[in-house]
C-alpha cells in the first residue's frame, strides 16, 4: 500500500464513521427497515417477474399506444390525483412510465421526453472533447447515472428531475475551456460583452 493512498483511506473511514453517526443519532436506521420491508412486499405482492418490471414498461407502452386509450389528458395516471378524487393510493392503468407517458401527453409528450434525455447525453458526449481524464471519468459516470435515472420513474418523480439537472450543470460546467473565459475589467460596465469570447 502506498503511503500517499493512506490520506485517501483515513478520509474514507472518517466519512462512513460520520455517515454512521448520523444516522444513529437521527434513529434513521429504523427508516432504511420500513423501506426495506416495504420494498420486500412490494415484490411479494406485485406478481409480476423481474423481468417484467425491468423491461415491461416497453410492452405497456405499446399498449398504451394501441389499445385507444392513447392522450386521455394530462393528470389521469397520477396516484395524488387518485387520492383527491376517491381517496385511494393506487395508480390508475399503468405503474411504469412510459405507458403513463404515453397516456397523459401523448406521442408528443414522448417525443419531447425523448429529446431531453437523448439531448443531455449528448451534450455531455461533446464535452468530453475539452475535458482532462479525471473529468472525462466523472462524464462518463454522470453519463451512466442518467440514462439509469432516465428510465426509472423521473417524469412522475418531483424531487428526481431537480436532482438529475443540478448533476448535469454541475458536471458539464467543469468542461468549459479556459481560454475561452474573459474577465470583464473592473471599470467595464456595458452588458453586452460575451464572456465567452476567445481573448485577443
Amino acid at each position: 500500500m502506498s503511503p500517499k493512498g493512506l490520506p485517501s483511506i483515513i478520509r474514507g473511514f472518517a466519512a462512513a464513521a460520520l455517515l454512521l453517526g448520523i444516522i444513529l443519532f437521527f434513529n434513521l436506521a429504523s427508516n432504511f427497515t420500513d423501506l426495506a420491508d416495504g420494498w420486500l412486499l412490494r415484490n411479494e405482492t406485485a406478481g409480476d417477474s423481474f423481468q417484467e418490471r425491468t423491461w415491461g414498461q416497453f410492452s405497456e407502452g405499446r399498449e398504451a399506444l394501441f389499445d385507444g386509450t392513447i392522450w386521455k389528458r394530462v393528470g389521469t395516471e397520477q396516484v395524488g390525483g387518485n387520492y383527491y378524487t376517491d381517496g385511494t393510493v393506487s395508480f390508475t392503468t399503468f405503474e411504469t412510465q412510459l405507458p403513463r407517458l404515453v397516456m397523459e401527453t401523448g406521442i408528443l409528450g414522448v417525443i419531447g421526453f425523448l429529446s431531453i434525455c437523448i439531448g443531455a447525453i449528448v451534450a455531455l458526449q461533446s464535452a468530453k472533447r475539452f475535458a482532462d481524464a479525471g473529468t472525462t471519468s466523472a462524464i462518463i459516470a454522470t453519463q451512466v447515472l442518467l440514462i439509469a435515472v432516465f428510465y426509472t420513474n423521473i417524469v412522475f418523480n418531483q424531487t428526481a428531475p431537480a436532482f438529475v439537472w443540478m448533476i448535469f450543470a454541475a458536471v458539464i460546467s467543469t468542461t468549459l475551456p479556459p481560454s475561452h473565459l474573459q474577465l470583464i475589467p473592473p471599470d467595464q460596465t456595458d452588458a453586452s460583452i460575451d464572456i465567452l469570447d476567445k481573448p485577443k
